[in-house]
């Protein structure tokens, strides 16, 4: 007795060749008509037997909708080439067809997982990173990645991948402006970014700008670029260009008693010298602890403009207290100091910026603890947040 043939065997079509590849499990050959004829006999005989072994009452064989092989076909082919685009337009296609059916989803997961497999062969490489810049100022060269696919044990450049920036934008240091490129022949996307106007600490990424409609797929790759995986964080970092305007520092210190500290001037002197060392000019100190002690800032503001006059635009003011004061098991001490700081702009009107920083130090005795603390604040953190936000 002769075996039973398939219908494309029957019309006298042969299967075509599987590429047998261990690390690419869903590579394929390249789909012809007859390959396609061949799988979905395959397809649905698979689903008679499954369905011959089920209980009567779900013994019915669900027709596959018209056109996913075709699309199946070409999944697989684009993903043999790294073919991006073509890979996510044939799969956003089968779970278009797909999605409002229950009885297909082991097809949506079957080529979800084939994407996802193929898209953990990718690597992205920085090859430049520029310094930091300041306002107003280009960054002296590009923001580039390389990206590549490991196939069969060999890295391949990707080619043609449309790719995403995002980059800090103007005037909002936080916000993103999206652009699009595409990677050239050695897998290689470079990014010249607009020239910063404002100051700031920021990233800017490169990605792979993959679209889906499969929520599913698109949360898996959101979560890739957010980790760094799917992605190149580079540091965007851009210092002020306003370091010579007519400044006044006025820090009121409390001490270990929550008292106002009326005989010395620990943080602003702190602050004043590594202001200098980085750059800014035509600045000095000023006293207003009664106004800063009552925490009346218009009452500080009038006090400051009428000493003032025309002759200083910027004033940089608040306080440094200590919330704790302790002593450890093994004798040393610890102190936080807190640090609420403004900078007001008499010219404008207006708090250009304010920040809370934090400190615990540990010394040897509380006193020592205390100094640490202030001047750790002042003399490190603080110049570093208004060199990138003034």
């Amino acid at each position: 007795m002769e075996p039973i043939k398939t219908a494309a065997e029957q019309r006298g079509i042969k299967p075509s060749p599987r590429i047998n590849n261990r690390q690419n499990p869903f590579l394929y050959g390249a789909g012809s008509a007859e390959d396609s004829a061949f799988r979905n006999d395959i397809y649905l005989a698979q689903r008679k037997n499954s369905q011959d072994t089920a209980p009567a009452e779900t013994r019915q064989i669900k027709k596959i909708p018209a056109g996913y092989e075709q699309y199946a076909v070409l999944l697989n082919d684009s993903l043999a080439l790294f073919d991006y685009e073509g890979a996510f337009s044939a799969y956003n296609e089968i779970f278009s067809l797909l999605q409002n059916d229950a009885s297909f989803r082991k097809e949506i997961d079957e080529n979800r997982n084939k994407i996802i497999r193929s898209l953990d062969l990718l690597s992205i490489e920085a090859v430049s990173s520029p310094d930091e810049t300041i306002a107003g100022r280009a960054f002296k060269k590009d923001f580039s990645v390389k990206i590549s696919a490991e196939n069969d044990g060999t890295v391949l450049p990707v080619a043609g991948l449309l790719c995403a920036v995002s980059c800090p934008a103007n005037p909002e240091p936080s916000g993103a402006a999206a652009k699009q490129l595409k990677t050239d022949g050695s897998g290689v996307v470079s990014f010249s970014a607009p020239v910063p106007a404002f100051s700031g600490k920021n990233n800017l990424v490169i990605f792979p700008a993959f679209e889906t409609s499969d929520p599913v797929l698109s949360d898996y790759i959101n979560k890739k670029i957010e980790s760094g995986t799917l992605s190149a964080i580079f540091p965007h970092i851009v210092a002020t260009n306003k370091k010579s305007i007519s400044t006044s520092i006025s820090i009121l210190d409390y001490d270990r008693n929550g008292k106002p500290v009326l005989n010395s001037n620990v943080s602003s002197t702190a602050l004043l010298m590594p202001l200098v060392q980085k750059g800014f000019s035509r600045i000095g100190m000023a006293d207003f602890p009664g106004q800063l002690a009552s925490g009346d800032e218009d009452a500080l503001i009038r006090a400051a403009a009428a000493q003032f006059g025309t002759g200083v635009q910027r004033l940089i003011y608040g306080t440094v207290k200590l919330t704790d004061i302790s002593q450890a098991e093994d004798t040393s001490w610890n102190c936080t100091a807190v640090a609420n700081i403004s900078v007001w702009d008499f010219t404008s009107a207006v708090k250009t910026f304010e920040t809370v920083i934090d400190y615990t130090a540990t010394a040897k005795t509380a006193n020592a603890a205390i100094d640490l603390a202030r001047k750790k604040i002042s003399g490190e953190m603080l110049p570093e947040e208004l060199l990138y936000n003034l």
